[in-house]
């Protein structure tokens, strides 16, 4: 797939590159003024891991295993394990889909 295909026509590359930074410095401005609560509903909306078991590393060596249940108004990565939802946050995750059980 490519951006000629989807739209059916020619796309200037400098055009596209302007659309892009003008729409990443409209993104920036409207995090700086409210957060992360503005893209939080899209966010969950397109969150892939929600509801896949997933296995949370950090430090290299500690790991957690349980649901994805999306980020919290921090951008925490949300884990149910045993009913309990609890946030993770981390300069140094590691997420990666954990295998379904069966």
């Amino acid at each position: 797939i490519d951006i000629e295909s989807i739209l059916g026509t020619k796309v200037s590359r400098n055009e596209l590159a302007g659309r892009l930074l003008n729409e990443l410095f409209n993104a920036i401005e409207l995090f700086e003024a409210g957060g992360l609560s503005p893209f939080l509903s899209e966010w969950l909306s397109l969150d892939y891991l929600k509801g896949k078991m997933v296995t949370l590393t950090w430090g290299g060596r500690d790991s957690i295993t349980g649901k994805a249940a999306g980020i919290d108004a921090q951008g925490a990565l949300l884990i149910e394990q045993s009913g309990c939802v609890r946030p993770y946050h981390s300069g140094e995750v590691s997420v990666r889909v954990a295998p379904q059980r069966v």
